[in-house]
């Protein structure tokens, strides 16, 4: 199994500079070394617009495997190990899920990505194909391929929503194209907005 990451992730860039832009709103370390950022009262005491959480050692990403039965496709495992333990923008309208190591309630951990490809694995969901986060507008599920490709897909029934040709691809698009729907203080624009990628191809 190799170990070795040669992706740079530029599309990652973007994905966290966005998230960085509101630490002006105010933000908050944990103790595992997660971060919220951007204060949202209007959300909820104690709510923070979005959440950062830190890289994953190897340790773990093999244990994940272990008990997923198949390897993470590559440039998700570079993320993981390289970048961050996965991300939640603007109150989950998009997560990245990531490996979570803790129960504990007073700890700020991503969405389990065990969950949803073991337990709660689709039975449309290809073998080798990895759940990596989710859209909150209606649940649709994005996941990776072993050729490095990215999917939205409807929950219920797998219908495909979107493609991009990569990680990086993905990371980019998106980060871009959902910075547009909320204000400078994280506000949504239109309260009924769909924002879930269009039917299209990347």
């Amino acid at each position: 199994m190799s170990n070795i990451v040669t992706c740079k992730f530029p599309g990652f860039d973007s994905l966290i500079l966005i998230a960085d832009s509101y630490k002006r709103l105010g933000s908050k370390s944990f103790k595992n070394g997660a971060t919220a950022i951007g204060i949202a009262p209007f959300k909820g005491e104690s709510a923070y617009l979005h959440n950062v959480f830190p890289v994953c050692t190897t340790s773990e990403i093999d244990s994940v495997e272990k008990k997923l039965g198949f390897q993470i496709p590559r440039d998700f495992r570079g993320f993981l190990l390289k970048k961050m333990n996965g991300i939640d923008l603007f109150s989950g309208t998009l997560s990245i899920f990531g490996f979570k190591s803790s129960r504990r309630s007073d700890d700020c951990q991503p969405y389990d990505i065990l969950l949803p490809n073991t337990l709660e694995r689709p039975d449309w969901l290809g073998k080798g194909n990895l759940i990596v986060g989710s859209y909150s507008w209606n649940g649709s599920l994005v996941v990776m391929s072993s050729q490095e490709g990215v999917t939205l897909h409807e929950a219920e029934n797998g219908k495909s929503i979107c493609k991009w040709t990569s990680l990086d691809r993905f990371f980019e698009s998106e980060s871009r194209r959902l910075l547009h729907f909320f204000s400078l203080e994280g506000r949504k624009l239109i309260a009924d907005a769909n924002t879930e990628p269009p039917n299209e191809a990347k």
